[in-house]
């Protein structure tokens, strides 16, 4: 089998490691595997070959003729073959995947859902996704139904095109099955895995740790992980962490990921900036540090499909503090393995931050909670969120 890979960015997030993941599950099935991107550190058309791997790379300046180029560039390199299969991984895609089905017809195609386009505007509510539909789906000429409209019909498209779509969360399959309209044989569900890299970290070593960032041996960390954006819940995040200092002075806020809107999270933080640390873009080396020392995880996103970050502070035995976003509640349970909060309104965020409050209340203060949800945390990523059982589901595909 020759597996096609294609990508916009060389990416470092939670999409950049789902696909590293993927190759690395290809190659142990023995699949030729080529990866398609852009990259803005090269400035010309490169072509690499590491780990078995074929990478096609595209500088970034070509962006806005990205889909007209790639269709062209592989013809050149692959034959067109049942034994293809491409996988997509970014939206919007259609024009990309009508190119390549043209040149490619023999071959066969998925996209592999990391966002959907509604999520960004409703942040996650599927129930006013929901209401709205069928204003969506009718010619509404009001710019936030118009808006809605064209990503609803850019990810029908891609979906009608493909011969898989592969989801990732619960919610989503049944988001696609009854407002879709999908039919189920169009769907393969598999959730993300990770290969287990936990390491222990015994108490000396953290104190050294601690040490050489600047920071008290007695102080709780709170880590938070991935793109620093809206989405994410970073705003009410920082807005109740303000409160929790009121009451617990004696721990920091770490935010591990690269800022998409600097001046305005940085604003929103000026008065406690001496209680939060902002890393930028880190390593994995880097981060599996703040792992070490972290006492508390964050996932507090108003969407998030199969959050990498999650199953990394499960994997690392954290006790998690959750919101109820979409798909995020699929992944973490209050009482269970987290702590979480409501997020309800979307356009008031107040009572999401007393919410926040108190679950990063509740864990500074019971070290049994924090102990009890970080096992049962590590338990859920060893029965659900292994490399091998996302291997498995791959194999299927």
């Amino acid at each position: 089998m020759n597996v096609i890979i294609i990508d916009e960015e060389s990416r470092y997030n939670g999409i950049g490691t789902y696909i590293r993941e993927l190759i690395s599950i290809f190659t142990s099935l023995n699949a030729q595997i080529s990866w398609v991107c852009y990259d803005d550190t090269v400035r010309r058309f490169t072509i690499g070959d590491k780990g078995g791997v074929r990478k096609y790379i595209f500088p970034a300046y070509v962006r806005a003729n990205y889909p007209k180029l790639v269709d062209k560039i592989l013809s050149l390199y692959l034959e067109d073959s049942e034994e293809n299969l491409f996988m997509l991984n970014y939206c919007p895609c259609s024009e990309l995947l009508s190119r390549l089905k043209g040149r490619f017809p023999r071959s066969r195609f998925t996209y592999t859902i990391h966002d959907m386009m509604w999520t960004y505007q409703l942040l996650g509510d599927t129930g006013r996704f929901r209401e709205l539909l069928p204003r969506i789906q009718s010619d509404d000429p009001t710019p936030e139904i118009v808006a809605l409209r064209k990503g609803f019909q850019e990810e029908m498209a891609i979906f009608n095109m493909v011969d898989k779509v592969i989801v990732l969360a619960q919610e989503t399959y049944d988001l696609l099955l009854d407002a879709y309209h999908l039919l189920p044989e169009k769907l393969f569900f598999v959730p993300n895995g990770l290969a287990d890299n936990a390491v222990q970290t015994s108490a000396a070593e953290k104190r050294r740790i601690k040490w050489e960032k600047y920071i008290g041996e007695d102080e709780k960390i709170l880590l938070i992980a991935g793109r620093v954006h809206y989405i994410k819940g970073i705003y009410p995040l920082l807005k109740s962490f303000r409160e929790v200092l009121r009451t617990e002075p004696d721990c920091r806020l770490v935010v591990a990921g690269p800022m998409a809107d600097a001046r305005r999270t940085l604003e929103c933080a000026r008065d406690i900036a001496a209680k939060v640390i902002f890393t930028g873009q880190l390593s994995k080396e880097e981060l599996q540090t703040w792992y070490k020392i972290a006492d508390i995880g964050l996932l507090v996103s108003y969407v998030e499909q199969c959050s990498y970050s999650g199953i990394e502070m499960m994997m690392n035995g954290l006790p998690v503090v959750a919101s109820d976003g979409f798909c995020v509640k699929e992944m973490f349970r209050d009482g269970i393995n987290a702590k979480v909060a409501e997020i309800g309104s979307r356009t008031d965020d107040s009572a999401f931050c007393r919410d926040l409050c108190a679950a990063q209340l509740a864990l500074l203060q019971s070290a049994e909670l924090r102990r009890k949800l970080g096992a049962k945390g590590r338990q859920r990523y060893e029965q659900e969120y292994t490399i091998e059982e996302m291997r498995r589901g791959y194999g299927k595909l």
